[in-house]
């Protein structure tokens, strides 16, 4: 998993997000690695 790049706080609150605007989460895997790559983006933005 991710837990450097965002805390579960977080990640619980995207899901939660997701599930609100009726988007399945079942592809778990596909969730976390566009996490993944979204915070690799954003480190990068910020060094």
């Amino acid at each position: 998993m991710i837990p450097k790049a965002i805390s579960l706080t977080v990640l619980q609150r995207i899901l939660q997000n997701l599930l609100d605007e009726d988007v399945s989460i079942r592809d778990m895997r596909t969730i976390l690695d566009t996490l993944a790559e979204f915070a690799a983006q954003q480190k990068i933005l910020m060094s």
